[in-house]
């Protein structure tokens, strides 16, 4: 691998993986394991586990066993997602940095892919203060089972994509990025309090910062990682979304998008779910209704069509009782 400058163009970067765990003893081996096996790639890999109670810790140690390059800090209490990211930003000061969750399987060229396309990227635009982006896939499980989802990012990712529809064929992923831990740490770091969607927010950080985000378009699918809200509180995620709107409702509004709106339109695609499946229908009914309400009658009627369906499946389930 090449070496790396930072801003100042005149010292050598070192990459890290960046890895916070917590329980993840059931995917943890095969995760430690397609890191193991990354081609063409010198980097070290920074663990923190968030007051894991199952056996993460044990299966972490024995694969550092013999590797200087595994360094592991562990916290005896779960402080949540954004904390344990922040930890490991302290972690990687001066690092180049890729993340990776306890579920995620790298195909063994992606760190390899990621960072030659940064060196690329470097000497194009002559500057080190960006990130750059990899296609991922992610596997969904639902109630028909396990779904793969690809997921491309486009050529160029900015506010409006992120405000704009297109934004569901590529959600922002963390585990995607390569870059600059710097990036991160100015634009704020993660909210500590947010323990879902605290990479959404840092997304937007970033872009308020004016950081740009460079896609690989040519790049194969460099990840997989599980995705989905089984577990998931949807009272916890209602609040990370308050934050969120709170946050950056004015940042929306100078690009011309209305971010209640918007959240209340992408709730109604996965919120209302989630209240379904813990039988919560009155709360699910909530997210449809404000959805509805969000909906322009003349331009969003294949949205209003779904949301009715979804309200008349909704019906069905009451009916059918448990």
């Amino acid at each position: 691998m090449k070496k790396r400058a930072d801003a100042t163009g005149d010292v050598d970067r070192s990459v890290a993986v960046l890895l916070p765990v917590h329980n993840a003893a059931p995917t943890i081996a095969n995760t430690l394991a397609s890191l193991a096996e990354q081609r063409g790639a010198n980097f070290s890999i920074l663990v923190y586990d968030d007051g894991s109670t199952d056996a993460t810790p044990e299966v972490i140690q024995e694969f550092a066993r013999g590797r200087p390059d595994v360094i592991l800090n562990r916290n005896i209490d779960n402080r949540g997602r954004g904390y344990a990211r922040n930890a490991l930003l302290e972690m990687a000061t001066g690092h180049l940095v890729s993340w990776q969750d306890g579920d995620d399987i790298w195909s063994a060229g992606k760190l390899a892919a990621q960072a030659g396309f940064y060196d690329q990227m470097v000497a194009e635009m002559g500057a080190t203060d960006f990130l750059v982006l990899e296609p991922v896939s992610r596997e969904i499980a639902g109630r028909g089972g396990v779904r793969k989802q690809h997921l491309r990012p486009p050529r160029q990712v900015d506010v409006h994509h992120v405000f704009g529809e297109a934004y569901k064929t590529y959600p922002f992923q963390l585990q995607a990025t390569f870059g600059p831990v710097e990036v991160f740490t100015e634009a704020g770091g993660f909210d500590p309090n947010m323990n879902w969607a605290e990479d959404f927010d840092i997304f937007l950080k970033i872009l308020r910062k004016g950081f740009p985000l460079y896609v690989n378009t040519e790049s194969s699918e460099c990840a997989i990682y599980a995705h989905g809200l089984g577990g998931t509180r949807p009272m916890m995620v209602e609040q990370c979304q308050t934050r969120i709107r709170d946050r950056h409702r004015d940042f929306a509004a100078a690009h011309g998008y209305d971010l209640d709106r918007i959240y209340d339109l992408r709730g109604a695609e996965y919120l209302a779910y989630m209240y379904r499946a813990q039988k919560r229908y009155k709360e699910a009914f909530r997210i449809y209704r404000n959805a509805l309400a969000a909906c322009d009658f003349d331009h969003d009627r294949d949205r209003i069509e779904a949301v009715m369906r979804n309200i008349l499946k909704m019906l069905d389930d009451v009916q059918s009782g448990p």
